[in-house]
């Protein structure tokens, strides 16, 4: 997504916790800077820190994301998806995938809303329309939890609302909910999910 920006003439200000870039691109409109969406505390002074400075903001991708598979040990990654899923593990993945994008969108909407102009698109997920089945993971591990699904779809309900909240003011808000993105998962694992796939289509 840097990269087809990047091609397209856009300067990219990446921010997250690891340059996700190759630095052997050229990054005459590319810069990186790192921040921790888990520490609330001191975030929307630092971005706004980061935004004042720029001479235009045209556009807020916001990819803020957690989902990360955690082992527990004497417990299946089924009973960690939601029975024994630990609350600090459903804190940290709201404080990234919620209060990280509404910050991150507050921010530039009302920088936007100066400019006259904007875009903003937030990734939500398509486990925020449908359940994850638990049963097709098998032994793979990867069981997608409650906390992600929940996480996903309060970000198109955000979007839903900023998008009314800002009307008549040149910026437009959007959500998108992409399927899987392929990570050199098993083949059983891939598999189980084009059946998921299949299932969700037919709904």
């Amino acid at each position: 997504l840097i990269l087809s920006l990047m091609d397209d003439g856009y300067s990219v200000l990446n921010l997250d916790l690891n340059d996700s870039v190759d630095l052997k691109v050229n990054l005459k409109n590319y810069s990186f800077i790192k921040v921790d969406f888990t520490q609330v505390e001191g975030l929307e002074s630092k971005i706004l820190g980061i935004v004042e400075p720029l001479e235009c903001l045209s556009g807020l991708v916001c990819l803020a994301a957690h989902n990360q598979t955690i082992k527990i040990e004497g417990t299946t990654q089924e009973e960690i998806a939601f029975s024994k899923l630990p609350l600090g593990e459903w804190e940290k993945t709201f404080t990234v995938n919620v209060t990280a994008t509404m910050l991150l969108n507050r921010i530039a909407a009302e920088r936007m809303k100066l400019q006259g102009f904007g875009s903003i698109v937030n990734i939500a997920s398509i486990f925020a329309l449908f359940a994850p089945d638990q049963r097709r993971y098998g032994s793979s591990g990867l069981n997608s939890n409650a906390a992600y699904g929940a996480s996903k779809a309060s970000v198109i309900q955000l979007s839903r609302f900023l998008s009314s909240y800002y009307q008549k003011t040149g910026i437009r808000i959007n959500a998108i909910s992409p399927g899987g993105i392929e990570r050199n998962q098993p083949t059983d694992f891939i598999e189980n999910y084009i059946i998921d796939s299949s299932d969700w289509k037919s709904k």
